[in-house]
């Protein structure tokens, strides 16, 4: 790969996941996903995201948003890189199949993914061992850093981890004169990093 080519998808990746974070801060409820098909093309980034359930309305303003980033490049983007939808909806064994179609994919730069925590935990490593740069707009547990066999770090979270947001909010609450806080959580990575 050229330097030039290298260059290029390195700023097209950061726009997709520029993207993806301001389109999700939006609440407007996103349209279901188009797969482009056509021709091979020399770079292909995977978005593994909740299309179904709860998260949904999150997974598809992500989406939208690598749709936005990459439509914004121009055409020439779409010749020279491929987006593939995956959908993990259905937990940690989706997420891990979706990271291995990336992991094997041929012409495989970027992944997007995973929104939860959880699912994050379970892609990262098969990605990292792949060389395949993951970002993730929302996974904020401590726990995934440190996810890489190599030894080279390939997870980026857009999110601030629990531990930022935690000492966060209890400045706050020091700021507001409060003496005490109760912690409850729901069990997930995400409640109990805050916790």
């Amino acid at each position: 790969m050229t330097r030039r080519l290298r260059s290029w998808l390195l700023c097209a990746g950061v726009a997709c996941a520029g993207a993806c974070v301001v389109s999700a801060c939006g609440g407007h409820t996103a349209r279901p996903p188009r797969v482009r098909v056509g021709r091979p093309t020399t770079a292909t980034v995977y978005a593994s995201l909740p299309l179904k359930g709860a998260l949904a309305g999150q997974g598809l303003a992500v989406l939208n948003g690598a749709k936005l980033a990459l439509d914004q490049l121009g055409p020439q983007a779409g010749e020279r890189i491929r987006l593939i939808t995956l959908d993990d909806s259905s937990g940690a064994g989706a997420a891990a199949a979706d990271a291995r179609a990336a992991a094997t994919g041929r012409y495989a730069v970027y992944y997007i993914g995973e929104l939860d925590s959880a699912a994050s935990e379970v892609a990262a490593p098969i990605l990292n061992q792949a060389g395949v740069p993951q970002v993730s707009p929302l996974s904020t547990s401590v726990s995934l850093t440190g996810l890489d066999p190599t030894g080279r770090p390939t997870f980026l979270r857009l999110a601030p981890p629990d531990s930022a947001q935690a000492a966060a909010q209890l400045t706050e609450l020091g700021h507001k004169g409060c003496r005490r806080v109760g912690l409850v959580d729901d069990g997930s990575p995400e409640g109990t990093g805050l916790a």
